[in-house]
């Protein structure tokens, strides 16, 4: 687990904060098109086959100049640009370029909080005499990180990280968006609703009931009227449409949850089969949880059904475990609650959460054939998979997927290998 930076904040100098927002173009498709130079210029649509019912994970921009969006089922993106590459993609791939674009950010500062794999935020607050103006050091690292990667990112410079962001998403594709001190109302006033953070369907939905368009006419509001029309959220969407965002970066000291989930190659009603699947599912979070050195205590199961309605269920653990077996078994549980319709299965997924660093369970003296056996046995599983690849050890219902899929060293290849790793 990478260490977290605990150190003192940074005086600042001039008493204003700088704080940037860079994320990486197309993520996905760049990649491809970086690892494989003949792509270059070519639409790329990264999600799978064409001739599956998958969606599109990642579109480079010579493919969205056809109208190729994220989400967009295939079969629609096939038909929108016929010449386009589509791929499936390797996660393994764009963790490591992930990776290097961190290493990156981390020769300009300390202060970095990674948002995702290809976007993060960076508090250059007070390094005004090393970098220059923050614009010229958006510059820099725009070069650093072409550099060390091949890869193109818009970068926002803003006072606050939500301006950052926004400013970010308006310098897309491939340049640099600097909002001053004092004129982030100025900046947000013209956009869309939906260019503000923490502006979802719904809330969109309700605001639109008022006629309100832009983050401008939030802006003549009153927070008492949004609060009125919203509930409590409507004071802090206020605070949003002026820009008014006084969170720090931080990296965190570890993830909120780890989600493993992909979607079939046909829907299917065999209930075997997304027993299999979602053990095996499980088996890769979990492997994922003690990597990292942490243990979980909640597990939520989602299910999504061919005409495209989701559902999920969470139920709790009594103690952290990072056990596949307590896993597991509580996952089924759930899946057998959920699996209420006669209708096919599209998509099957599984989150562990409620994450705490290590394993607490305190080992008794005559435990030895429970708790510290199990130990020992996926501390022996961890080390086999990490020398000889996660397939070379198949556990459980996991092994009834032999039938259906086929293997490579990172496992079974799911339609949306990018994703489920």
């Amino acid at each position: 687990m990478p260490a977290r930076h605990t150190h003192r904040k940074r005086e600042r100098g001039d008493g204003v904060r700088w704080i940037l927002h860079v994320d990486a173009d197309a993520f996905f498709a760049s990649v491809e098109q970086v690892l494989c130079p003949e792509l270059a210029g070519k639409p790329v649509i990264v999600g799978g086959d064409p001739d599956d019912r998958s969606v599109v994970a990642s579109a480079s921009y010579e493919a969205k100049a056809y109208g190729v969006k994220t989400a967009m089922p295939l079969a629609e993106a096939r038909r929108l640009c016929p010449q386009a590459v589509f791929l499936r993609g390797k996660f393994e791939n764009y963790r490591k370029m992930s990776d290097r674009m961190r290493g990156v950010f981390y020769s300009f500062t300390p202060d970095i909080e990674m948002a995702s794999l290809d976007e993060a935020y960076l508090d250059l607050t007070g390094c005004k005499r090393i970098y220059g103006h923050p614009f010229d050091a958006a510059d820099s690292i725009k070069r650093a990180v072409k550099d060390a990667t091949g890869l193109n990112v818009s970068v926002g410079v803003a006072s606050s990280r939500l301006v950052a962001k926004v400013a970010s998403d308006y310098a897309k594709p491939n340049a640099i968006t600097c909002v001053m001190p004092g004129f982030e109302a100025a900046f947000l006033k013209p956009l869309g609703l939906r260019d503000l953070p923490g502006v979802g369907p719904r809330t969109f939905e309700r605001l639109g009931r008022y006629n309100f368009k832009t983050i401008g006419d939030l802006q003549v509001i009153s927070e008492a009227v949004l609060a009125a029309a919203l509930g409590p959220s409507g004071q802090a969407l206020a605070e949003r449409a002026s820009g008014r965002d006084f969170s720090e970066v931080e990296e965190a000291a570890y993830p909120k949850s780890i989600s493993r989930e992909t979607t079939f190659h046909e829907d299917t009603a065999e209930r075997g089969l997304v027993e299999a699947m979602l053990s095996y599912l499980t088996e890769r979070a979990a492997g994922k949880l003690r990597s990292i050195g942490m243990s979980a205590r909640t597990v939520t199961v989602k299910l999504r059904y061919s005409d495209f309605s989701t559902c999920h269920k969470a139920r709790s653990l009594r103690e952290p475990s990072t056990h596949d077996c307590d896993f597991k078994g509580l996952a089924l549980v759930l899946f057998d609650e959920l699996f209420t319709r006669r209708m096919r299965i599209r998509n099957v997924g599984v989150a562990l959460s409620s994450l705490a660093p290590g394993m607490p369970h305190q080992a008794t003296l005559f435990d030895e054939s429970g708790f510290q056996r199990r130990e020992r046995l996926y501390r022996g599983i961890d080390s086999v998979r990490e020398r000889f690849g996660f397939s070379s050890i198949l556990t459980g219902r996991a092994i009834e997927l032999i039938r259906h899929l086929e293997t490579d060293s990172h496992g079974f290849i799911l339609r949306t290998p990018s994703l489920t790793q």
